[in-house]
C-alpha cells in the first residue's frame, strides 16, 4: 500500500505535470528535465526515503533535536534527590562515643527565573541548531538530486550512442561482406580491405568501453539512490526539443531578487549563523551578571541537639538564591570582544553575499538567453538535416540507393541526432542549475523532512 506521503507526491506530480499544458503558448513553459521524463519524480521520491546520503542526513536532524533538548533544559527546575546509607561513628570530646548504622536524604528544587535573557537565548540556539540541520538536509537532498538528474541524463545520452555504435557495426560487417566479395574480383585492394576490417574492430572497442561506461554509470546511480534494480533498458533513449521562456526566467530572477534571497539555502544558513551568534553574545554578557534562582531544599540528618544527641532532623529550606561569578581573568571579556567580531564578519559576509548573489543569477539569466539562441541555431541546422535524411529513406523505399548507402547515410543522421541530444541536455541541466540556484528547483515538490523513527 502507498504511503500518505507517496500519494501525496504523486498528486503534487500530476498538478506539477498538468499545469504548463494549460497554456496556450508553449513558447512560455519553462521546460525541465522533470517535465520532460515523469520517472524522475519517481525516483526523487525514493531516493528520499533511503538514499544513503540522506538517512545521514536525517540522523543529523535527530541529533540536533537532542542537542535542542539540552539548550531548553534551563527553562525548567531542576530536580536533584541524594539518599546516603552507612555507619556513623560520633567520638565526641568529654562526651560518650557512638557508632549507629545511619540514613541520609536531601531533596533539592531549584528554578532559574532571571538570568538577563541567556534562558531565552539557549532555548533560541537549540531551534536553529534544528534549523540549521533541517536546511542541511535539503541542501544534501538537491545535491543528490542534482548527481541524479545529471546521471539520467547521460544515461540516455549513453543508450542512445550504443544504439548508433550497434548500427555501425552492422554496417562495417555489411561492408566487409560486400568488400570481401569485390576483392575476390580485383574491385577492393587489399589494404581497403583491411581498413575496413580495422574500422570494425574499432567500433567493437568503442562498444566495449561504452558498456563499461555505462555499467559504472549504473552502479553510481544504484548506490545514490539507495537502488539495485535500475537497468539501462529502465532509460530512455532520446531527448525531445526543449523550449524556453524568457519572461517566465526573468519573473522568477526578479521574485527571487525582491524575496531578499530568502530562498537560498546558503542564505539561510548564514542568517542562522547570525542569529546563532547573537544569542551567543547574549549568554556572554550575562556570565558576568548576578543569576536569580529559586530553591527549596528539604534533607534528613541526625543532629546533636540540646535534648539529645543523634537526633533524627528533618531540615526545610527554601527562597531565593543569587550567583555571581564577579571576577573570571577577563575570560568573559574577550569572549564578547571575539563575539561582536564574529557578528561583523558574518554581517558583513551576508552582505557581501547578496551582491555575488545577484551578480551570479543575473549571469545565469544572460547566459541561458544566449545559450538557448546557440541551441536554436543547431536546431534549425538540425532541421534541415532532417529533411534531408527524409529524402534518403524515401530513397531506400523507392530502391534508388543500396542498402550500405543507406546505413551510412542513417548513421550519419543518428550521430548527428546524438549531437543534438547532447546540446539539449547541455541546456536542460543549466535550466535546472539556475533553478536550483535562486531555491525554486521543482525536486523541491518531492521533498519530505525525516519523521521521528
Amino acid at each position: 500500500m502507498l504511503r500518505y506521503s507517496q500519494i501525496l507526491n504523486s498528486l503534487r506530480y500530476c498538478l506539477f505535470l498538468s499545469a504548463p499544458l494549460q497554456l496556450t503558448e508553449p513558447q512560455e513553459i519553462l521546460i525541465t528535465p522533470e517535465n520532460i521524463y515523469p520517472k524522475l519524480a519517481q525516483i526523487y521520491d525514493s531516493a528520499n526515503r533511503q538514499a544513503p546520503s540522506l538517512e545521514l542526513q536525517a540522523e543529523r536532524i535527530r541529533e540536533s533535536e537532542g542537542d535542542a533538548l539540552v539548550y531548553s533544559a534551563e527553562k525548567y527546575a531542576n530536580l536533584r534527590l541524594v539518599v546516603n546509607g552507612g555507619y556513623a561513628v560520633r567520638d565526641r570530646a568529654n562526651s560518650v562515643k557512638t557508632e549507629t548504622a545511619a540514613g541520609r536524604f536531601a531533596v533539592q528544587a531549584e528554578k532559574p527565573i532571571f538570568r538577563w535573557g541567556a534562558i531565552s537565548a539557549n532555548d533560541q540556539l537549540g531551534k536553529l541548531s534544528v534549523s540549521r540541520s533541517k536546511v542541511n538536509y535539503e541542501q544534501s537532498y538537491l545535491n543528490l538530486v542534482e548527481q541524479i538528474r545529471d546521471i539520467f541524463l547521460d544515461l540516455i545520452l549513453l543508450r542512445s550512442s550504443m544504439e548508433n555504435r550497434s548500427l555501425e557495426e552492422r554496417l562495417l560487417r555489411m561492408r566487409i561482406e560486400d568488400q570481401s566479395k569485390r576483392k575476390e574480383i580485383g574491385h577492393v585492394s587489399e589494404d581497403d580491405y583491411k581498413r575496413t576490417k580495422l574500422g570494425l574492430e574499432e567500433t567493437l572497442l568503442k562498444i566495449e568501453r561504452k558498456r563499461t561506461t555505462i555499467e559504472r554509470a549504473l552502479r553510481r546511480f544504484n548506490l545514490i539512490t539507495g537502488s539495485d534494480d535500475w537497468e539501462i533498458q529502465g532509460f530512455p533513449s532520446t531527448v525531445p526539443k526543449v523550449s524556453y521562456s524568457h519572461t517566465r526566467v526573468s519573473e522568477l530572477l526578479e521574485a527571487f531578487l525582491n524575496s531578499g534571497l530568502a530562498d537560498s539555502s546558503t542564505w539561510v544558513i548564514k542568517v542562522n549563523e547570525i542569529e546563532r551568534a547573537k544569542h551567543g553574545l547574549t549568554i556572554d554578557r550575562a556570565r558576568n551578571r548576578p543569576s536569580f534562582d529559586i530553591f527549596v531544599r528539604a534533607n534528613q540528618e541526625h543532629r546533636d541537639t540540646k535534648a539529645g544527641n543523634d537526633v533524627l532532623t528533618l531540615v526545610y529550606f527554601g527562597g531565593l538564591q543569587v550567583k555571581w561569578q564577579i571576577f573570571e581573568g577577563f575570560a568573559n571579556k574577550g569572549r564578547r570582544i571575539a563575539r561582536e567580531a564574529q557578528i561583523r564578519i558574518l554581517e558583513s559576509q551576508l552582505r557581501n553575499m547578496g551582491e555575488e548573489f545577484r551578480n551570479e543569477a543575473e549571469k545565469q539569466v544572460s547566459d541561458l538567453g544566449m545559450d538557448f539562441k546557440a541551441l536554436n541555431l543547431n536546431e534549425k541546422r538540425f532541421t534541415l538535416d532532417k529533411k534531408q535524411y527524409e529524402k534518403v529513406i524515401a530513397d531506400n523505399k523507392n530502391n534508388i540507393i543500396s542498402e550500405i548507402d543507406f546505413l551510412q547515410k542513417q548513421l550519419n543522421f543518428k550521430n548527428r541526432e546524438d549531437s543534438i541530444f547532447l546540446a539539449r541536455t547541455r541546456f536542460l541541466k543549466k535550466v535546472s542549475q539556475f533553478l536550483a540556484y535562486i531555491g525554486k528547483d521543482p525536486a523541491m515538490d518531492f521533498l519530505t523532512l525525516p519523521k521521528d523513527p
